[in-house]
């Protein structure tokens, strides 16, 4: 993710081109074995499509020939479609770099998400540095009052019983940029 600068303050520059993004990346364990005793695995299911159930092992060549001789004696291979539409996806229209700027999106979507939650979440847990407009109440009350009423309910009905407001549970709250949240509440 990109790094958090605030509430008000503009956010982190995107990587220019791919080579910056993989600067940007952190080291894996596996860059630092030195014995041959750490196992990467990979998949497809969490960056690109959920359900491909297609991944890859790196590891050292006696772990790898372990899997290899595993494999050979059983029958669970991902599935035949998952593999020809990453193929086609990778292979055939993205690239390598395709790829990459498909990461450099994810990421920004991510930034995106834990930016609207730490504007939304922040102040309920903190209520002396509340965001102003995050809680919205038709009554005058303190932001404590509210979160017990909130939490006496169970934290299940989010619509307090005098009428107010309280922004918790918005269907389409992950895909709100900070932007429009702070001008909608």
């Amino acid at each position: 993710m990109q790094p958090y600068t605030g509430p008000d303050a503009p956010a982190a520059p995107l990587p220019a081109t791919n080579e910056d993004f993989l600067k940007t990346l952190i080291p894996t364990y596996l860059s630092m074995d030195v014995d041959g005793r750490v196992m990467r695995m990979d998949s497809f299911s969490k960056v690109i499509a959920p359900g491909t159930r297609v991944g890859w092992i790196t590891a050292s060549e006696q772990i790898i020939e372990r899997f290899v001789r595993h494999n050979e004696c059983s029958n669970q291979n991902p599935s035949g479609i998952s593999q020809l539409v990453l193929y086609k996806i990778l292979d055939e229209s993205w690239g390598h770099d395709g790829y990459l700027q498909w990461l450099i999106n994810l990421r920004l979507q991510y930034t995106n998400r834990r930016d609207v939650c730490l504007l939304t979440f922040l102040p309920l847990a903190f209520p002396n540095r509340v965001i102003k407009g995050a809680i919205r109440t038709d009554k005058k009350k303190d932001y404590l009052s509210r979160l017990r009423e909130i939490s006496s309910k169970g934290g299940s009905d989010l619509e307090p019983a005098d009428g107010g407001h309280v922004p918790l549970a918005q269907s389409r709250l992950a895909q709100t940029s900070p932007r429009i949240y702070k001008e909608h509440y």
